[in-house]
């Protein structure tokens, strides 16, 4: 039986770059699945926003059958033998995680973006205050009345529910309970049918080769950057955004005094 790599993640981890180098490896001899969720929580979460006002229906079309994709690889991995599936998650910095998942659909909540690089401080500015809004909308914990609120409080509520409602939820793992030191770029581990490595987004590029030696790949060869923010057409509103974003007190409290920051993220909290 072949090789099963899926990569489970929150998103805006480098799972892209990460997918062409591990298919790249396996000569695309091994199977390769990227998924955002798997759990029934999480794909019935993704039906419910289908069906609010202001998706467009291709969109809803290209959601339902991400879905579907999902449910089938969920069959396939109940009929794989136990042990013979490697599970690669990453981490990445709560604040930083967000600010990137904010930007990856912006046409989709921010029509009105100018993306003229002459225009990039004005709209920085404004996309600033947007967000802001946004945040402290989704700390209401209101239900999202429109698909754009759904879709903004997922990129903007941060890794930490992610692992609790879909990782731990899927795999029956706490990840808040591994032994990972602010120093290891990966860890893995075993549980029940399936193989774990999980890596920090930031240290990806100087352990790649140790990432996929402990995967059983080869691990020679460059990383190539795939669906990286600072290589796309909004590359200067995104370089102004971060050079003018302060964060206020609420953020601090919600992103950098999380759980999952102060496991693997806060130094001073060990």
């Amino acid at each position: 039986m072949s090789s099963f790599y899926l990569l489970h993640q929150v998103g805006k981890v480098a799972s892209q770059t990460l997918e062409a180098r591990i298919r790249r490896a396996t000569g695309n001899s091994g199977r390769v699945e990227r998924h955002h969720f798997l759990s029934e929580h999480g794909l019935a979460h993704l039906e419910a926003i289908c069906n609010l006002p202001g998706i467009e229906r291709d969109g809803a079309d290209s959601v339902m059958q991400q879905v579907a994709v999902a449910r089938s690889v969920r069959q396939d991995i109940m009929r794989r033998e136990p042990g013979r599936i490697d599970v690669i998650t990453g981490i990445r910095e709560p604040l930083k995680l967000a600010i990137a998942a904010f930007f990856q659909n912006l046409p989709i909540y921010c029509p009105w973006v100018d993306y003229n690089p002459d225009a990039s401080v004005k709209m920085a500015a404004a996309l600033i205050e947007f967000f802001k809004d946004q945040f402290d909308r989704m700390l209401l914990r209101k239900p999202a009345s429109t698909f754009q609120e759904a879709l903004l409080d997922l990129k903007l509520r941060g890794p930490e529910p992610w692992f609790e409602q879909e990782f731990k939820a899927f795999y029956g793992i706490d990840v808040h309970d591994l032994p990972m030191s602010g120093t290891d770029p990966f860890v893995t581990f075993k549980d029940g049918r399936f193989r774990f490595l999980l890596y920090r987004t930031e240290h990806l590029p100087s352990a790649i080769v140790g990432l996929l030696e402990a995967i059983g790949l080869p691990g020679g060869g460059s990383l190539e950057n795939v669906n990286v923010g600072a290589a796309k057409g909004y590359t200067h509103l995104y370089s102004a955004f971060l050079a003018h974003f302060e964060t206020t007190s609420s953020m601090e409290d919600y992103y950098l005094g999380s759980r999952f920051y102060k496991k693997f993220y806060d130094r001073t909290s060990r």
